[in-house]
């Protein structure tokens, strides 16, 4: 029981550990331009979106919401210009 407790405990450290140094890069779906990267809110500053290098969080009243992982198995297409950036969302055939 005691062996099985130890590997347990080292295996969740390990985890832990990799996670925290980024191997397993959760995010990566999104790739906003850096000209919107930061956080952009609506009129009433109720809705806002974080763009980062790499992923796009909704805030709606407080909650927020990492996209790149709550649609981490769904397909990410984005267009973007000079003065445009959007995205869709496809995860089993709703977009």
């Amino acid at each position: 029981m005691r062996k099985h407790t130890a590997l347990s405990l080292s295996i969740l450290l390990l985890c832990v550990m990799l996670l925290s140094c980024g191997i397993f890069n959760l995010g990566g779906k999104f790739s906003p331009p850096t000209w919107i990267q930061g956080t952009w809110s609506d009129a009433l500053d109720v809705t806002s979106y974080i763009f980062e290098s790499d992923n796009v969080t909704q805030s709606i009243a407080g909650y927020e919401i990492n996209l790149g992982l709550a649609y981490i198995g769904a397909t990410v297409t984005e267009t973007s210009n000079d003065s445009l950036y959007e995205f869709s969302i496809d995860q089993a055939g709703s977009v």
